[in-house]
């Protein structure tokens, strides 16, 4: 008897055998979904220092994170790259504008994106300009600045002080947030 005279197994009875008595969930809430990363990563994460390069110590809205050529770090501080996506946080309450910003540099993205934040100037606001500055320490909290490669000033045509530019990272970019 050669091999192709036997008759193939029988894959649905081996199946069944290695089943054996598993059983099918209830339809709950029980099942997995993808969703937020553990708790204890997350705090890991929360606590790491975020290192942005400073060129310049008197600018908070300048920088970029190691290892980014410095090329298109002078491309975006020069106003050549141009913004595809514009975030407009004009109005909004110091909150709401962290979460706006929030979502939009975590969106999942094939490529790199150049990103105009426009906050303002503060002309309307008797604290002067406070989404601007508050855009400063957003860039440092490392749920934001993970998805950043580098922010800079718009130019005037851009908004020029009541806005900043992002270089956001695409999801294949790999540029070591700690300089390593």
């Amino acid at each position: 008897m050669n091999g192709r005279d036997r008759d193939p197994p029988d894959e649905g009875s081996d199946f069944e055998n290695a089943m054996g008595d598993v059983r099918r969930l209830a339809d709950d809430r029980r099942r997995s979904r993808a969703g937020p990363l553990p708790q204890a990563r997350v705090l890991r994460r929360a606590r790491e220092p975020v290192a942005f390069v400073r060129p310049d110590p008197e600018q908070p809205r300048l920088g970029y994170a190691p290892g980014l050529d410095r090329r298109t770090f002078r491309q975006l501080r020069r106003g050549r790259l141009t913004p595809e996506l514009t975030l407009d946080l004009h109005g909004m309450r110091r909150a709401r504008a962290r979460t706006a910003l929030q979502q939009e540099v975590r969106r999942p993205r094939n490529t790199r994106e150049v990103l105009l934040v426009v906050h303002g100037r503060g002309h309307h606001s008797s604290r002067g300009p406070v989404l601007r500055a508050a855009l400063a320490e957003w860039l440092a909290e490392p749920a934001i600045a993970e998805h950043v490669l580098a922010f800079a000033p718009a130019r005037a045509h851009d908004g020029g002080a009541g806005a900043t530019l992002l270089l956001l990272r695409a999801g294949s970019d790999t540029v070591d947030r700690q300089g390593r």
